[in-house]
């Protein structure tokens, strides 16, 4: 029997960590798995399969764990709130279609011209897509990142730029191409605050969130109509 066709009993007999055993893991990161190990792993049914059993229970326990008072410092701790962003981000990638960011439009020292940066490994991690689009504007002013938004929800994070060329604010404008509003005044800002604010209660009024995350990995967020402006 060649080296990567281990038997179900031997598969049994390895360590099991998250939803497979060690050899489980090997063998599908190689697509190596024949018939019999790929039926107990994904049976017709799949609420009959342990992988479906385990990310039942693996919801149930986390949902446990945050209404419990004993785990919120373990909860908050860095190395556990590193881990639950990197989930919330598998889950975000793989429900939201987003894809991987490679580079950020990055600024010069005197903010006169911006630029393409590659992003290094640990910052193209799977994140949630908030963390992506923090990312991608990092050191940017605030109006520069609202239209970099906007050019991402259409585009996605192909920037139509070229690496290692310097561009200005309005050769940046020109090549991405996304249609700007005029600036809000100090007025139409407040106004825009109390109503988020407004939003905000009603939907927490209608809405348990925490439960909705808990059970879903979703949550909601507040998008304004593309074509309101405070009166």
């Amino acid at each position: 029997m060649p080296k990567f066709l281990r038997s179900v009993d031997e598969i049994k007999e390895s360590k099991k960590t998250g939803f497979f055993r060690g050899t489980q893991r090997k063998q599908i990161q190689n697509n190596k798995l024949h018939k019999e190990q790929k039926t107990e792993l994904l049976p017709k049914n799949s609420k009959s399969s342990s992988i479906f059993r385990d990310l039942k229970q693996l919801q149930s326990d986390i949902e446990l764990m945050m209404t419990k008072r004993m785990f919120y410092d373990f909860l908050e701790d860095y190395n556990v709130r590193n881990e639950l962003d990197g989930l919330a981000g598998v889950l975000d990638n793989a429900t939201g279609f987003h894809t991987f960011p490679k580079y950020r439009l990055a600024s010069t020292d005197n903010h006169t011209k911006f630029y393409l940066k590659l992003l290094n490994e640990k910052d193209m991690e799977l994140r949630k897509e908030s963390h992506h689009k923090s990312l991608v504007t990092k050191g940017l002013k605030s109006h520069e990142k609202n239209f970099v938004f906007k050019y991402i929800d259409t585009h996605g994070y192909a920037f139509p730029l070229q690496r290692s060329k310097f561009y200005t604010w309005k050769e940046v404008k020109k090549h991405f191409k996304v249609s700007e509003s005029k600036p809000l005044t100090r007025k139409d800002k407040t106004i825009l605050s109390k109503r988020m604010n407004l939003a905000w209660k009603m939907i927490n009024s209608e809405l348990d969130r925490k439960k909705l995350t808990v059970k879903t990995g979703f949550d909601v967020k507040l998008i304004p109509y593309s074509q309101f402006r405070p009166d």
